[in-house]
C-alpha cells in the first residue's frame, strides 16, 4: 500500500529539489537557502509533500534533520526527475541552436569533397553531439531523397524532369573536369595537350548520364573530333583508380577529387595532365524543399557552405 502511494506522488519541481536539498544538506534553511526560498515557505512545502508521501521523510533532531528511509528512495526519485529534466532542457536548447539533433545531406562528389567536408569539420567543433549522415549519388538518385523527405539538404545539379519551382535553390560552385594519369605516364610530364593527342589512349569512363563524361564528350565535339574508342566503363572509383595506378589509362575526374588525391596527406602517385582548354561542367546548387521543415542545425550546416561559396 506504502509503495502504490509513493508511486502516486505528485511533486512540483520546487518540492523535489527541496527534497533533493536536505537530503544533500540535513538542514532546512541551508535547503532553503539554497532555493532561494524563505525557511518557513521550505517548512510548508516539506510538510505538504510528507503529507502527500503519508509519512515522515526526515526525522528532526536538534542538530538538523535525518533522512529516514522513505525519504532516500523519494530522494533518489526526485534526483533523478530533476536530471533527466535538466538533461531534456539541454537537449532542447541544444537544438534549438543547432547543436544537437540530426542532418542528412546529400551531394554529388566534388561538391562534397569541397564544401561538405569542410562545413561538417566546423559544425561538429561546436556541435559535437549532432547526428549527422552524408550520402554521395548521382544529382537525379538525390533530387529523389530530397522530395521524398529521406534527406534535408543535398548539393546536386538541377534535372529537367524535376519542377524546380518545389526547391530552394542558392548557386553554390561550378566545377572544372580533370584528367588524371599515373605519374610516369607517357604524357605527364607534357603541357599544352590537345584532346586530339588523347584520342587514341586507353579511357575509363562513367556511364553515358553522368555529368563528367557528358563534359568530356562534350570537349571532344567542340574540337570536331570523335571520342575516344579504347575505353573501359565502370562507374566504380575504387576500380578506376587501381586500373589508373597500373596502366597508361586516363581518367576525368572533378578537380575537387584530383586534389584531394594528389595532396597531402594523401599523395597518391597520380598527375593532371595539362591541356590547352579547361573542361568545364555545369553547375550545382545548394537544394532544399520548399515543403519540408528545417532544423536549426541543417540550417547552420547550410549557413557553412553559403559561406564557402565560390558564386
Amino acid at each position: 500500500m506504502y509503495m502504490l502511494r509513493i508511486k502516486a506522488l505528485k511533486l512540483k519541481p520546487i518540492q523535489l529539489r527541496l527534497v533533493v536539498a536536505l537530503a544533500e544538506t540535513g538542514k532546512l534553511q541551508s535547503a532553503a537557502d539554497s532555493l532561494g526560498i524563505a525557511q518557513p515557505a521550505a517548512s510548508r512545502a516539506l510538510a505538504e509533500i510528507e503529507k502527500l508521501a503519508g509519512t515522515p521523510l526526515f526525522a528532526r533532531h536538534p542538530k538538523g534533520m535525518r533522512i529516514t528511509l522513505e525519504g532516500k528512495i523519494i530522494a533518489n526519485k526526485a534526483h533523478a526527475i530533476l536530471r533527466e529534466a535538466y538533461e531534456l532542457e539541454d537537449s532542447l536548447t541544444n537544438i534549438k541552436q543547432g547543436k544537437a539533433g540530426k542532418i542528412r545531406i546529400g551531394a554529388v562528389t566534388g561538391p562534397a569533397v569541397k564544401f561538405v567536408v569542410p562545413a561538417i569539420r566546423e559544425i561538429k567543433k561546436q556541435s559535437v553531439n549532432l547526428e549527422i549522415t552524408v550520402a554521395i549519388a548521382p544529382s537525379r538518385q538525390l533530387l529523389h531523397e530530397l522530395v521524398s523527405g529521406r534527406l534535408d539538404l543535398i548539393m546536386a545539379r538541377l534535372l529537367p524532369e524535376f519542377d524546380s519551382r518545389e526547391f530552394e535553390v542558392t548557386p553554390v560552385g561550378d566545377e572544372q573536369v580533370v584528367l588524371l594519369v599515373r605519374k610516369n605516364h607517357p604524357l605527364a610530364a607534357q603541357g599544352n595537350l590537345k584532346l586530339q593527342d588523347l584520342q587514341d589512349q586507353e579511357w575509363i569512363v562513367q556511364e553515358k548520364d553522368n555529368p563528367i563524361r557528358e563534359a568530356v564528350s562534350a570537349a571532344f565535339h567542340m574540337e570536331g573530333i570523335s571520342e575516344p574508342t579504347n575505353i573501359i566503363g565502370s562507374s566504380s572509383f575504387l576500380f578506376a583508380m587501381g586500373y589508373l595506378s597500373e596502366t597508361d589509362a586516363i581518367v576525368a575526374v572533378t578537380q575537387e577529387v584530383a586534389q584531394l588525391l594528389i595532396d597531402e596527406p594523401i599523395k597518391a602517385n597520380f598527375s593532371k595532365l595539362k591541356l590547352n582548354q579547361p573542361i568545364g561542367m555545369t553547375p550545382y546548387f545548394l537544394v532544399r524543399f520548399k515543403s519540408h521543415s528545417v532544423s536549426p542545425a541543417t540550417q547552420l550546416l547550410t549557413d557553412f557552405i553559403v559561406a564557402q561559396s565560390t558564386l
